[in-house]
């Protein structure tokens, strides 16, 4: 027989038996999960329950600083479903797709997923927050880019631009911007530029490995082009 969560807590140190008892009470009453009561009532936070589940259940934890969440895989699942049920797409191995979840045995939301997927699930441990400041970092250069480039409609290739008063407040140089600080904090290990006929491809290598971030139209190319230039200390009109 399967011990209980709370007999694991005591287990770890991590509460008193009067503690666990204050909050068994409190769960009769809101009928919540008891890790939400625990948090509520300031005797444990959101990361200790979710360690403590995790080993509770034999289920692995997440560790997002770790990983590159894939646009298309975070894409698998619609945006108000990922929101409302506090899960999130990591990715697909070995057919299955692996799921960070608050509650990693709400069946309800894995038959969901499965419905929404097509694919099985693999549910792991994440914290609220955890799962929703990853997918905010998944948002924030395409949202972002988009919010730009929304500014501009589609226009013919300016010339080189020479003043660097300007280039300061150009639409591109702040995307430029945004996708150098973005590569940071994915610890991306180079950010390549690519153009192309219609615009410009963006990836980043992490863990040795090229990923597809976003395309920059070709309005925008010069001066996302030119910014790059400027902080390599290149002239800008250098090839």
């Amino acid at each position: 027989m399967r011990k209980r969560l709370g007999d694991t807590l005591l287990d770890q140190g991590l509460l008193t038996e009067q503690e666990l008892a204050t909050a068994l009470e409190e769960q009769k009453i809101t009928g919540e999960r008891l890790g939400n009561t625990l948090v509520r009532l300031d005797l444990l936070t959101e990361s200790q329950v979710a360690d403590a589940l995790s080993t509770h259940l034999g289920i692995d934890r997440v560790d997002f600083s770790r990983l590159y969440l894939a646009p298309e895989i975070v894409d698998l699942v619609p945006t108000p479903f990922i929101l409302a049920k506090h899960v999130l797409p990591i990715e697909v191995e070995n057919g299955s797709l692996l799921v960070a979840m608050v509650d990693p045995l709400d069946i309800n939301v894995i038959d969901d997923l499965q419905r929404l997927t097509g694919k099985m699930v693999q549910p792991l441990i994440a914290t609220e927050d955890e799962i929703a400041e990853a997918f905010q970092r998944t948002r924030n250069i395409g949202e972002s880019a988009k919010e730009l480039i929304s500014r501009y409609k589609e226009e013919e290739e300016t010339q080189v631009i020479d003043r660097l008063e300007y280039l300061g407040d150009a639409p591109g140089v702040k995307l430029a911007n945004l996708i150098l600080e973005q590569a940071i904090k994915q610890r991306a290990s180079d950010v390549h530029f690519e153009p192309h006929e219609r615009g410009m491809r963006v990836r980043y290598r992490i863990d040795g490995l090229l990923r597809n971030i976003t395309e920059i139209p070709r309005h925008l190319r010069n001066d996302v082009n030119s910014r790059v230039k400027i902080m390599a200390g290149m002239g800008i009109t250098q090839r």
